[in-house]
Formats: structure tokens, sequence, C-alpha cells
């Protein structure tokens, strides 16, 4: 089932993947989803239900880019200073990241103003 507080751009967090991730990486994947990996929700599919979550470095680099069913995996929406928090307890404070932290295109996975 659908969390229905996640939405379409939401940044959420991994906690618990229900089952074995996949073992190949997908094209254009560094490595393989974990929990804890703060993702972008950047598809919603109703049937079957799931999501379409991409995970990227702190220079934007996209470390993995993967479907998951909603039975697959549970996700922990970030509220905007959540996610700017967990973006720097992920992968350390870098000047460039404000408390705006904001998405707004799917091609401009993050944008910071």
């Amino acid at each position: 089932m659908l969390d229905p507080t996640i939405k379409l751009y939401d940044a959420v967090r991994i906690t618990e993947l229900r089952q074995p991730v996949r073992s190949d990486l997908g094209a254009g994947d560094i490595r393989k989803p974990q929990v804890g990996d703060v993702a972008w929700v950047i598809e919603i599919y109703e049937n079957p239900p799931g999501y379409e979550l991409e995970c990227s470095d702190k220079d934007g680099t996209t470390e993995w880019l993967q479907g998951f069913g909603a039975e697959e995996i549970k996700l922990e929406k970030l509220v905007k200073h959540s996610a700017h928090r967990a973006w720097h307890v992920r992968f350390g404070a870098h000047p460039v990241l404000h408390d705006s932290l904001r998405l707004s295109a799917p091609g401009d996975l993050l944008c910071l103003n």
C-alpha cells in the first residue's frame, strides 16, 4: 500500500528493505540502495503500487535509480529541514547547501536557493 503522505519529488529515507535489492546494478548505478539512504521520489505508480526513487551524492551524481513495489520498502518522508539535515549527515557539510532545499522539476533533481 502506498503511503498517502509521500508525494512526487519528496525527499525520503529508506527505513526498511523488505526484500533483497536486485543483484545487478542498473545502467549508471554506482551502488545498490541501502537502509538509511536519502532519495527523491521521481515517480509514483498506482497499479501495481510503488515508487521510483533516485539517490544522488552531494555533487548531484546519481548513485542509484530504482523502482520498488510498495510492499518491498518502508520510507520515511523528510520535511525540508530534515532533508537538508539528512543530506549533511549522509554527505558531510557542504558550503553550497542552504536551509531552503527544494525540488523544482525531474531534470533538476536538487535545486538550492
